[in-house]
């Protein structure tokens, strides 16, 4: 602004020179000179002396010029007698000219005689005005152009500080503007359609409108029209922004403070203290908290008052707390001090007499206008108090140098608060330093600095200065040190810095340390750092207030300044003191080429200094080169022309003149062996490929140092400056591909799909139907070889690239990949690439089989008659690009390798290793993948958080991924790369991951990749793939072999798997089973114990749980539990495969990233199978709502409604909530159980409030409920309260009143809740809105037969529409297609009518006795296409009752009479005819009509005739009668099968009942104390005493005497005592007369034995034999039961097994039971399942409430469903008992395998000990006891929620355990207290607290559970799932 400044006064000073001999007319009138009755114009400061009042300026000389400017301006628009003159060009007050405007233009139109307006209205003189001054009119422009360029001066200046962006928004971050571009473009336009005035429009940049901002705040600012202009500006675009004061506290707050960050409040005013003291906490500006609240409003009030702000705010920071001056580094807080101290404030101008006459000054402009400065208010502070000024700069630079740490590091406080300071001190300084030599003697001083102390300034300078030199120069050196920092943007930062310490050096003070830097410092930034217009001083751009200021943290352009300001004095230095000069140039090459310091080089040797000189020749001074180089080269002879020398020869040879080295002074440029030193071009570093490599490459710079190695036609070669990496640029390839006959393999000879053999006809299959619709007119060629075997083949062709296209190329290259078993098509563009031809994944069939995730979205295809999810595009092209190489050199060892990017590898290399490894390619064409490190790609990482001293390379152990390629015999010379290769893909770890070492880790195995899709198709490969391609996508599977491989065709073994997405892997294990028989698993390395099941048995138990979900595998442990894993990391989606909703495709997205980053490291839901094999147990919240959600997108709304209770949860993690989000896409399902589905949710999550607030409305899914309810399952039908509830809220969600449907619903849910309670002689009435029938024509108004009783009643217009028909070509209509559609679109568009010619009568009664054939389909009947047009003529035609629609109606309803064979046909006459025939009445219709009558009239035909009825008119009820239901049969649709109550405390099995369905007495009591007892257990397990367990009787006396102690004398002291005495005695007597279950066998005496006696093994081992034998065939036999048992329970409750006597109710009642078992069928009546009966008998109305489900079920056979059901669950929970024997028995036996005489004595210890043990848990849970039931002769009494939990988890309750809780429940019944301690394990978590909540939550009362905090995850998943099946309860957290 100031520099725009100075050229308006130097061009207003011109302006007004009046020339000797032809003075410019412009020039008189504006000075004032010329003759007549005129006066001198002026231009105003404006918004110069308001707006940039605000904008600090660190440079004293711009500071001094802006006042001079002022004063100038103020003098030019003033008279002598203070009246004010005539201005002109006030465009940021108005653009449109003003009074001064207007005079100025009037004056030279009358001179220049030009024509004026008439009446000179203001209007009209205006437009007048305005059009001379913007050049619409150009009479004064052309014969004035001084004029039109001191406008544009003026306008710049204006806009330079009270406008807009001068450049448009949109313009890209490197773009280099031209001078010509910032011309500007003049023209008008009105001001709005009302208003005519014109006003300026100007444009420059690339016709960017130039606009001012709101002019008002372009006037002097006032205290009223303050926080109004604030508001102007505040919330504006960055241009704008800049122009508010960031010293002003109301940009402060409204800015900085945390509330206003946050969010958008509105903006509030603070003007002064009181102001501030009324701000709140979260209003004051902490900037991050670095400021404590206190600190803040002190630091605020200062800036209130601008006159002294700047002494306090530097003591502020400089003494007291240290945490002030550390906040510094903040780029805020940087930002409001630079403005406090160096924004120039108001101006006081020369004439200013005002003088202060009253304290305190009231009026606040006033004291304003008096407090302004002269010079400034810096200038100020140094000429009046600037000791205190020099003290706090002193004291912040010291301090901040005393936090150094040694190093810069922007997170820290030391490095961005050093650096602030310094520029703090020096900017300082450089004002000083100005005032004193504009205060020297003998020189007039300026205004403001009259009273200003020379020596004391003098002294402050000298204490800054020796700061700066003594302590700041050498810690910013420090820093730099190469050998300390490989950072290159931190070495940027203080190179700036250093250069700025020497900002203010006059040529006296040079030396060489001043000079050296000087230059070296600008030389690394101008090779180093990439200059821009970026600006600091937007206080709103920071979106975080504790960072430090961005890149170099000083503006360009103070960079540029001091270069300029400098270099002359450089260049003085050099040519008069040339030995330091030829230090410093060395000192320049050192730090320019990173071989030494700026002092001394890293190098011994190099110690003796060049002579450098400037190149002789004008045009080269400031070019300094060594004495080494060419003489030619330093005297300048190299320019002289030789002999024969054509100019552009001779420009290009001096041009390009070898130079070794050279530092060009002048421009900052180094030049090492002719290549110039620059920053890579920032298209290249855009590049993707580049970007990919960055964190590799260049961690430590955002911009890269290369030199230009070699520049050709079409390639471009860098080397990037120390970091052996080279780029090569390659244009585009003109050559058209397929020209070039080598371009497309030649050894493809044979052509698709001819010749192929009968084994090949796979490939047919694949591909022949699908290639025309995906590679449309491609002729694809194959290779001659067979293939019927092959696991693909490869074929090529060439596709059309689209016309019109700018280059050569004609053709794409299409590579096709069609893979045998399963049938899978990819399809590859070939694409050039740095020359080369190489592959690029553009299409796959089968997404889930192929090795890359092509982008685009998946739709369901067919190949081969097997239905996959295709994605991609597979008819792209490709065009030319430019393309860009990386090549690399790190080691001889490596050679130079080129970078291979990752679309170059899809599809050839799985994804999960293509993203995780960063591939180059060596000489001998091997490719090496080297782990990628610091993420991906898509990782958009700040480059302000580039820290490499941070970040060092990372080592350790790693791996590199070797593919070695088997190339084939031949050689491809053509260049188009067609030579065959097999690759081998090794994994091999390795110590360090500096991809320089390759150290091979020898202590981890060597893998070796297997590809799936080549393995046979029934090989083991082959099969694993597939089934774990349910998992994942087989781009993310990766299965691995540890055997030694050598070729891709070697046999090996399967020995890791790896999902890396799914974080899953599982590991090859050799097992050997109990039987001796070995066995190779897949166990899981992340769930302990687990392998992959192969079983058909276990596959199908999970198929019949999921339904329709298809991504699992089955998971297996050693006790025979499965366990189904689900990826959790696929993102669920709904594809309707047809236009119904019922038939569904699940969509697996995969690729999901927010997705997957939600779940978290366990990406897998693993959900354990319930022993009865008939449900699953969800483990935690996420895997409820995961399996809901799958349950939903499949159609599963059955299972769907029983999850939804344990389904909520009033806290979502991010992962639970992405996945309730997808209810939201499930919205459009409008299956009726869907909306019962989703209102049920809603029912659920009352009072949640916003974490699962359902995305649907209530209100609509409620009215489609009401809609459908009788097509609503019974197992997803609401109870009655359940919809009164959803009523309600219905009623609160929309805020309006419910639609009839939903009040003639409630009303009558109302009655239905209330109908039980009736007296069963009374009924009760329920009143219903009528909802209005629409009138409409009813078509089937009876029978209408004209055409029989009067044929002459015909239509007017019958003749006409006769004659006029034709009827439609058989091409046309009869063999379906786009013309048949066609057809009857335009036939339903014109409309059909009876009378029309075309698509009237004679049409239709050809359609109907088919004559016309047409169809859309081929199985279409013409008769019903003319039945349907038939129903949709107008009810003008069918309520007349004519022949004509008589005829139509008899034949649509008959049509066996309509086909006929005697039916007469309609005959078309000629065109001579068809008039006679009107006027005779012999008409083709007439005809017709007569000869149909007769047909009809016929008495064989009048049988054959059928007439439809009347149909009647539906009549809306206005009220329902309801009666109390007499039997379970009645009121059928309010029938919910669903447990509420789960109170009953006491079950009694009925051993009778029991009997009569098979079921032993010994059975039962034998789950009722040891369920294992029927095996026998005496015969294999004994009860020793502990003297036969060698172990010593345990005393009864107290191991401690501590009678002495005097404490023990008390009452309480001996009372414990006792206490503790009679424990001993009792615990004494309890395990001295306890005997412990032991394996027969394994006695302690029998074990010892088993080392020396081969006899007692023998025996040990035949005796676990034996038991394991009768084990197995207990569980078998218990297996067999529990699935009898199961079953005949459901057949008996569903009536698939009748328990009523059949025909008792006679035919009626038979019917009725018939109607029954459908609506079971269509599931309109309810069906039980087994968990429903297992929950029905916690109810203490279980009988009603399973009887209700079927009304059939009689009393006894509901005693026997119980039955069955109790004994059902007791067999499966032995089952489970059982697993666990056997588990233990198996690791027995391993262990008595390892006995051997041979043992070592240690060895034979260990194993009798671990043989102890396991014989000892074994016999435990053999002898496992029911503590619970009770045995009576009729009767097994127990407490039924026991069993159920023991069923539930397959567990059996300890003694300990059931007597504890039956205790906590006898308190509970006497309303008595109870605490209970329990020792770690004893199961308070997973057992009794959750059984004690069964018990407790029985649907009445809430159970709460107090947690510790660090306890409350792990206690709310068990509560969750244990709650999560059988019983579903929801679990709420509370927080106190």
């Amino acid at each position: 602004t100031t520099a725009f400044a100075c050229a308006a006064c130097i061009a207003d000073a011109i302006s007004r020179v009046t020339v000797v001999d032809d003075p410019s007319p412009f020039s008189l009138h504006y000075s004032g000179d010329c003759e007549g009755p005129t006066q001198a114009f002026g231009i105003e400061a404006g918004s110069f002396e308001s707006l940039a009042a605000n904008l600090p300026i660190y440079d004293p000389h711009y500071t001094s010029l802006r006042f001079q400017c002022l004063d100038y301006m103020r003098g030019i628009s003033v008279h002598k007698n203070g009246e004010d003159r005539p201005t002109i060009f006030n465009f940021d007050l108005d653009l449109k000219p003003m009074k001064g405007d207007i005079e100025l233009m009037n004056q030279l139109s009358i001179q220049l005689a030009l024509v004026r307006p008439y009446p000179p209205t203001e209007k009209a003189m205006v437009a007048h005005a305005s059009s001379l001054i913007s050049g619409v009119n150009g009479a004064v422009i052309e014969v004035l152009p001084e004029f039109e360029y001191f406008r544009d001066i003026i306008f710049h200046f204006k806009h330079s500080v009270s406008g807009k962006a001068a450049t448009p928004p949109s313009t890209p971050e490197n773009y280099t503007w031209k001078p010509s571009e910032a011309t500007l473009k003049w023209t008008t336009k009105p001001t709005s359609s009302e208003d005519t005035t014109p006003l300026y429009h100007v444009t420059a940049f690339r016709g960017h409108h130039q606009e001012f901002v709101d002019p008002a705040a372009v006037t002097k600012t006032t205290s009223k029209s303050a926080f109004s202009n604030f508001l102007s500006f505040f919330g504006k675009s960055s241009a704008e922004r800049t122009k508010l004061s960031c010293a002003d506290p109301t940009n402060i707050v409204n800015t900085c403070a945390e509330k206003f960050q946050k969010s958008k409040g509105k903006p509030i005013q603070v003007k002064n203290e009181d102001d501030i003291l009324h701000l709140t906490t979260p209003e004051l500006p902490t900037f991050g908290s670095i400021l404590s609240p206190s600190d803040a409003e002190r630091f605020l009030q200062f800036m209130t008052a601008p006159y002294i702000r700047i002494p306090l705010i530097l003591d502020f920071f400089a003494n007291g707390d240290p945490g002030r001056l550390a906040a510094l580094k903040s780029k805020s807080l940087q930002l409001i001090v630079d403005a406090a101290m160096f924004e120039p404030g108001m101006w006081r101008r020369a004439d200013f007499t005002d003088t202060v006459t009253e304290i305190p000054v009231i009026e606040e402009d006033k004291l304003q206008t008096l407090l302004a400065t002269p010079m400034g208010t810096l200038f100020n502070e140094i000429a009046k108090s600037p000791d205190v000024l020099t003290s706090c700069v002193v004291k912040i630079l010291e301090r901040a140098l005393d936090m150094d740490v040694g190093k810069y590091n922007k997170k820290s406080t030391s490095g961005p608060l050093i650096l602030y300071a310094v520029r703090l001190a020096v900017r300082i300084e450089g004002f000083m330093k100005f005032a004193l030599n504009k205060c020297g003697p003998g020189k007039q001083r300026p205004r403001g600095l009259e009273s200003m102390d020379n020596i004391k300034i003098e002294a402050c300078m000298k204490k800054i200065r020796k700061m700066l030199d003594e302590q700041a120069f050498p810690t910013l050196e420090y820093w730099i040190d190469p050998s300390r920092t490989k950072n290159v943007d931190i070495s940027c930062l203080v190179h700036a810095h250093l250069l700025y310490l020497f900002k203010n050096y006059t040529y006296e003070e040079f030396d060489f340390r001043s000079v050296s830097v000087l230059l070296s410092s600008q030389v690394y930034l101008m090779i180093n750092h990439r200059f821009s217009n970026q600006i600091y001083d937007d206080l709103a751009d920071t979106a975080d207030p504790t960072k430090p200021p961005s890149s170099i943290q000083l503006a360009q352009t103070e960079v540029f300044d001091i270069i300029q300001t400098q270099r002359h004095k450089i260049m003085r230095y050099m040519r008069e003191k040339p030995s330091e000069g030829d230090d410093a140039m060395e000192a320049v090459v050192r730090v320019a080429t990173g071989t030494g310091t700026r002092t001394e080089s890293f190098d011994a040797k190099i110690q003796k200094s060049r002579h450098w000189k400037s190149i002789k020749h004008p045009t080269c001074y400031g070019r300094f080169v060594p004495d080494t180089e060419d003489e030619q080269l330093r005297d300048g002879s190299y320019r002289i022309p030789r002999e024969g020398e054509t100019y552009e020869q001779w420009m290009l040879r001096v041009t390009t003149k070898a130079v070794g080295i050279e530092v060009n002074a002048q421009i900052s440029e180094f030049t090492l062996q002719n290549h110039k030193m620059a920053l890579l071009d920032p298209h290249i570093m855009n590049d993707p490929d580049f970007k990919h490599l960055r964190k590799e490459i260049a961690v430590d710079a955002s911009d890269i140092a290369c030199a230009e190695v070699m520049h050709t036609t079409n390639r471009y070669w860098w080397r990037l400056v120390g970091r052996r990496y080279d780029v090569m640029s390659w244009a585009p390839d003109g050559r058209n591909y397929h020209d070039f006959k080598e371009a497309r393999n030649p050894k493809f000879t044979r052509k698709f799909p001819k010749n192929l053999r009968a084994g090949e006809s796979w490939i047919a299959d694949a591909l022949l139907e699908k290639l025309p619709l995906i590679l449309p007119g491609v002729t694809l060629f194959m290779p001659p070889q067979d293939a019927s075997s092959a696991p693909y083949v490869q074929l090529a062709g060439w596709i059309e690239n689209p016309k019109g296209s700018e280059t050569l190329s004609t053709h794409t290259l299409k590579e096709v990949v069609v893979w045998q078993n399963p049938p899978v098509v990819t399809i590859y563009n070939v694409k050039e690439h740095g020359r080369r031809m190489l592959r690029v994944l553009e299409y796959t069939s089968n997404m889930s089989l192929c090795l890359d995730e092509v982008s685009g979205e998946p739709y369901p295809d067919r190949v081969a008659g097997i239905l996959a999810l295709s994605t991609g595009v597979p008819m792209t092209t490709v065009e030319p690009a430019p393309s860009l190489l990386i090549t690399r050199a790190l080691h001889s060892r490596l050679g130079t390798q080129v970078f291979i990017p990752q679309r170059f590898l899809a599809g050839i290399i799985p994804t999960a290793l293509v993203e995780a490894y960063t591939f180059w390619q060596g000489s001998d064409d091997n490719i090496m993948g080297y782990i990628t490190e610091g993420g991906s790609d898509d990782d958009e990482d700040d480059e302000d958080d580039i820290d490499a001293s941070e970040q060092p390379v990372e080592t350790g152990p790693s791996t590199r991924l070797k593919i070695t390629l088997a190339k084939g015999q031949e050689v491809d010379s053509s260049g188009f790369c067609n030579s065959p290769a097999e690759a081998l893909i090794q994994r091999v770890p390795v110590l360090d991951s500096n991809p320089e070492v390759e150290d091979v880790d020898t202590s981890r195995p060597i893998l070796t990749l297997l590809n799936i899709m080549t393995a046979p198709p029934s090989s083991l490969l082959k099969r694993i793939g597939m089934l774990l391609s349910r998992l994942d996508n087989l781009s993310h599977v990766l299965v691995w072999s540890a055997a030694k491989v050598r070729t891709a065709h070697d046999a090996c073994s399967i020995d890791v798997v790896e999902l890396p997405r799914v974080n899953l892997s599982f590991k090859s294990k050799r097992v050997e089973t109990v039987d001796g028989k070995v066995e190779h698993r897949l166990y899981s390395n992340d769930h302990d114990g687990l392998f992959i099941s192969t079983s058909t048995e276990s596959r199908e138990i999970a198929e019949r749980l999921l339904g329709s979900i298809s991504h699992f595998i089955v998971l297996q442990n050693s006790d025979n539990d499965l366990f189904v894993l689900v990826p959790g990391c696929a993102l669920p989606r709904r594809l309707n495969v047809d236009s119904s909703h019922l038939s569904v495709q699940v969509i697996l997205d995969r690729r999901n990233k927010e997705w997957i980053d939600n779940i978290g490291e366990v990406r897998c839901y693993l959900y354990p199978v319930h022993n009865s094999k008939s449900f699953l147990v969800t483990p935690s919240l996420a895997s409820s709502m995961y399996l809901m959600v799958m349950y939903f997108i499949t159609g599963s709304y059955r299972e769907v409604f029983k999850m939804v209770d344990s389904c909520v949860s009033e806290d979502l993690s991010p992962e639970e909530a992405q996945i309730f989000n997808q209810l939201e896409f499930l919205g459009n399902d409008m299956h009726p159980d869907a909306h019962a589905c989703r209102l049920k949710l809603s029912a659920v999550t009352v009072g949640l409030g916003g974490e699962m607030k359902c995305p649907w409305s209530i209100q609509e899914e409620m009215v489609e409920y009401v809609r459908k309810s009788g097509y609503v399952s019974s197992a997803c039908r609401l109870t009655p309260q359940e919809e009164l509830l959803l009523l309600k809220l219905g009623v609160a969600e929309a805020g309006t009143r419910l639609p009839l449907v939903l009040l003639n619903r409630r009303a009558f849910v109302t009655a239905v809740s209330n109908v039980y309670q009736l007296p069963p002689d009374k009924s009760l009435t329920v009143k219903l809105g009528a909802i209005k029938t629409p009138e409409y024509a009813e078509f089937d108004c009876g029978a209408d037969k004209t055409i029989i009783e009067n044929p002459k009643k015909q239509m007017a217009t019958s003749k006409l529409f006769g004659a006029a028909y034709s009827r439609p070509e058989e091409d046309q209509v009869a063999y379906g297609g786009l013309r048949a559609l066609e057809y009857i679109n335009s036939a339903l568009t014109s409309g059909v009518e009876v009378t029309s010619s075309q698509y009237g009568f004679p049409l239709m009664y050809d359609l109907l006795v088919g004559t016309v054939a047409f169809k859309l389909h081929p199985s279409d009947r013409t008769h019903n296409w003319g039945r349907l047009l038939v129903r949709i003529v107008p009810p003008a035609d069918f309520r007349s009752k004519s022949a004509e629609m008589s005829i139509l109606r008899i034949l649509a309803d008959n049509p066996t009479v309509a086909c006929h064979p005697n039916i007469p046909k309609f005959q078309i006459d000629s065109a001579v005819n068809k008039f006679k025939g009107m006027f005779q009445g012999k008409d083709a219709v007439s005809r017709l009509i007569s000869e149909v009558h007769s047909f009809l009239v016929k008495e064989s035909i009048q049988s054959m005739l059928i007439f439809p009825g009347t149909h009647k008119v539906c009549v809306n009820q206005t009220a329902v009668i309801l009666r109390r239901p007499t039997s379970a049969s009645e009121h059928r649709l309010w029938v919910v099968p669903q447990i509420n109550d789960y109170s009953r405390e006491d079950f009694a099995l009925d051993i009778q009942n029991c009997s009569a369905v098979n079921i032993p007495l010994a059975q039962l009591q034998a789950f009722a104390s040891k369920p294992l007892a029927p095996i026998k257990l005496e015969s294999f397990v004994q009860y020793l005493s502990r003297g036969q367990r060698r172990l010593p009787l345990v005393s009864s006396a107290i191991p401690f005497e501590i009678g002495h102690e005097r404490a023990t004398k008390t009452h309480c002291s001996e009372a414990t005592m006792q206490r503790i005495t009679a424990d001993m005695r009792k615990y004494a007597e309890k395990e001295n007369a306890e005997t412990v279950p032991t394996l027969v066998g394994f006695s302690p005496t029998d074990i010892d034995a088993l080392h020396g006696s081969s006899a007692a093994l023998s025996k040990a081992q035949n005796q676990l034999t034996s038991l394991i034998r009768s084990l197995n065939t207990s569980m078998d036999f218990d297996r067999k039961s529990l699935a009898n048992l199961m079953n005949r329970a459901l057949a008996i409750v569903n009536s698939d097994e009748r328990s009523d006597t059949p025909y008792a109710g006679g035919a009626v009642g038979e019917c009725n039971f018939l109607r029954f078992r459908l609506g079971q069928c269509s599931e309109i009546e309810p069906s039980a399942w087994f968990e429903l009966l297992v929950a029905s008998i916690l109810s203490s109305t279980s009988e009603s409430d399973i009887r209700s489900l079927n009304p059939y079920l009689t009393a006894t056979a509901y005693k026997t469903v119980t039955s069955l059901t109790v004994v059902a669950m007791l067999t499966s929970i032995r089952i489970g008992q059982t697993h666990r024997v056997l588990t233990g028995l198996q690791k027995l036996i391993l262990l008595l395998r390892n006995v051997k005489s041979n043992n070592n004595p240690q060895q034979q210890r260990r194993l009798c000990q671990e043989i102890s043990l396991q014989a000892s848990q074994v016999a435990t849970n053999l002898t496992t006891e029911r503590h619970f039931m009770k045995v009576s002769p009729s009767a097994i009494q127990f407490d039924p929620r026991f069993l159920v939990f023991e069923f539930t988890y397959s567990l059996m309750l300890r003694k300990s355990q059931v007597i504890l809780v039956n205790k906590f429940m006898h308190s509970l019944k006497h309303n008595r207290s109870m605490c209970h301690q329990m020792i770690m394990g004893a199961g308070k978590t997973t057992v009794v607290a959750p059984l004690l909540a069964l018990m407790l939550a029985d649907g009445k009362s809430l159970v709460t559970q107090v947690v510790p905090h660090a306890l409350l995850e792990m206690s709310r998943g068990v509560m969750r799932e244990k709650f999560a099946a059988v019983v579903r309860k929801p679990v709420f957290t509370f927080y106190f």
